[in-house]
């Protein structure tokens, strides 16, 4: 059964944009009521959400997430392999088209950036930046990068702040 509010509760969420009307989408008489209100006086949601890109196979399943995604006026960090991008230039134009943040997600699958050098993981990160950079054109860049499998380390780090990358998977640099 759905959550119902307590008798004692007030019947809506007070919020400073809802207004003194009731909701054409409240039920009327006796039923029961949400736990917390009707959904259009709640605030609209902030979304962080993150999408990864690994092949052609991605792009196309990731196709009805984004319907739903844009439905809701939401948008989306999409962290795209570098050997994608070059392999693949107008989807990641598309993406971006479409009005979400393009990433860079490493330059291929199952890369370990731990196991590279710095020098190492500078060269190959660089060429996963600049495929991506190429596919966007009109002199974009992107701001943000994710490693493959998340693994990453302080060499890392010092080769993302070299191409001035603003963060990686949530570590602002």
């Amino acid at each position: 059964p759905p959550l119902t509010q307590a008798e004692d509760a007030p019947s809506a969420i007070s919020h400073p944009d809802a207004h003194d009307a009731p909701s054409p989408n409240a039920p009327s008489g006796d039923e029961p009521q949400p736990a917390f209100g009707p959904q259009s006086e709640l605030p609209p949601p902030k979304v962080n959400l993150q999408l990864d890109v690994d092949s052609a196979a991605d792009v196309t399943a990731l196709e009805p997430v984004l319907r739903a995604i844009e439905e809701r006026g939401w948008r989306v960090t999409i962290y795209v392999a570098g050997a994608f991008a070059a392999e693949h230039p107008e989807a990641v134009r598309a993406l971006a088209r479409r009005g979400h943040e393009i990433g860079v997600h490493g330059w291929q699958p199952d890369e370990d950036l731990t196991a590279l050098s710095y020098d190492e993981q500078l060269a190959l990160i660089t060429r996963a930046w600049r495929a991506v950079q190429q596919a966007l054109g009109n002199d974009q860049a992107p701001l943000h990068f994710k490693p493959q499998g998340l693994r990453q380390n302080a060499d890392t780090y010092q080769a993302l702040r070299a191409l001035r990358a603003k963060s990686t998977t949530g570590i602002f640099l």
